[in-house]
């Protein structure tokens, strides 16, 4: 399996062709008893365009891997904190401010002498280089103001992903799964104008509806190992009756893409109704 990309770790997900072409077979095979049908985009990147949105609702798959960064970005900004206390006197006077002006100047010279003597190969080495030359010890003391401000912002994303997602007296569920899983009940509820169904055949144990099938064969392509069945009830409990409300004439088709319009809010919505809160957030939870 490939490593994810920079925008897979921002939570975007990118498809090849032939799975984007699957997806809407999929779609439209659940549609094609009550005459309806999704076409792809047409424009630039419109083979990229699955028919409904394929992205996590949040960027971690466990509540384990969120603690994880969390521990990691909050150990890393106090170590930030303990730095520049330990540089920057609590006291500005001469004697304070030579013995600052004494170590910057030790520490150029060290990175100096550190330096290779051949020329930079790579974009890093030449920044690093500049640095050194301009004055290392300076530019550093910016880089790292910079780099604590981003472990602060990123802090912050954290804590509101952990109030959102992961601030649970139980285990998290897979928001993947539930959000595929309501993406595609809106999809089929908005073409068709009614709920779909779910559930399983008591002999085989093989999905019994238009839905659930296309529910297992979705996540088969987005290698989602969850049950269909449990996410099909879950999902089809948790539609309103403003998913009822865009169906369109038989015979015209809904362009792919257009339900991804607003899902994010809406994912964040069906999530958080369903997932119990019984206490005050605590500072740092573990499991």
């Amino acid at each position: 399996m490939s490593q994810p990309t920079f925008m897979q770790h921002l939570g975007f997900r990118t498809l090849p062709a032939e799975d984007v072409q699957k997806l809407y077979s999929i779609v439209n095979v659940m549609l094609a008893p009550f005459g309806r049908a999704v076409e792809p985009m047409v424009g630039v990147f419109s083979e990229r365009q699955p028919p409904f949105d394929v992205n996590k609702p949040t960027q971690f798959d466990s509540k384990q891997e969120f603690q994880r960064q969390y521990d990691a970005v909050t150990a890393g900004l106090e170590n930030l904190q303990s730095f520049f206390q330990a540089v920057f006197p609590d006291e500005e006077n001469d004697k304070t401010q030579r013995e600052y002006l004494d170590l910057a100047i030790a520490i150029d010279v060290i990175m100096r002498k550190s330096l290779p003597r051949a020329s930079p190969d790579t974009c890093t080495d030449l920044v690093r280089r500049n640095v050194v030359e301009i004055g290392g010890f300076n530019v550093g003391l910016h880089v790292m103001n910079d780099l604590r401000n981003a472990f602060q912002e990123r802090l912050q994303e954290l804590e509101d992903q952990r109030e959102q997602f992961w601030n649970l007296p139980h285990r998290a569920p897979d928001y993947y799964a539930r959000a595929i899983a309501l993406r595609l009940a809106r999809l089929y509820a908005r073409e068709v104008g009614e709920r779909p169904t779910y559930g399983t055949s008591g002999e085989t144990g093989e999905p019994s509806t238009g839905y659930t099938r296309a529910l297992r064969d979705v996540f088969e392509i987005l290698e989602i190992d969850a049950r269909e069945k449990i996410y099909a009830t879950w999902a089809v409990k948790h539609l309103n009756d403003d998913d009822l409300k865009t169906a369109r004439p038989p015979g015209l088709a809904t362009v792919g893409g257009l339900f991804q319009v607003g899902t994010k809010k809406q994912d964040e919505r069906s999530l958080l109704k369903a997932s119990a809160r019984v206490s005050k957030p605590k500072k740092d939870p573990k499991d």
